[in-house]
């Protein structure tokens, strides 16, 4: 067991998921992000990393986790969906 504020800030895409085939280049995605502290900002990438796109973060609620959701206008080809949540504290998710 581990306490509360030794676990590692998070964050994971609920929609869309894996392997989903896309018929309109609007895509919506939304996620979830959880810090013992709160999370202050999540970014996406659909570059493999080389660009990040700053999403609408909903404020955090008692030690809830915080949702986080963004419109993106993707070509038509496969996209691999990344997210990347930094806390108050400035700490950084782990990537990879």
């Amino acid at each position: 067991m581990k306490p509360i504020w030794g676990v590692d800030i998070n964050s994971t895409i609920v929609h869309h998921t894996t392997d989903t085939i896309l018929h309109n280049s609007k895509v919506d995605v939304e996620g979830w992000a959880w810090s013992h502290g709160g999370v202050a900002k999540l970014k996406i990438s659909f570059t493999g990393g080389d660009t990040w796109y700053g999403t609408e973060l909903n404020l955090r609620v008692d030690f809830r986790w915080q949702k986080f959701t963004l419109q993106l206008a993707l070509e038509s080809c496969e996209h691999m969906l990344v997210a990347l949540a930094t806390s108050i504290g400035s700490k950084s998710q782990a990537l990879g």
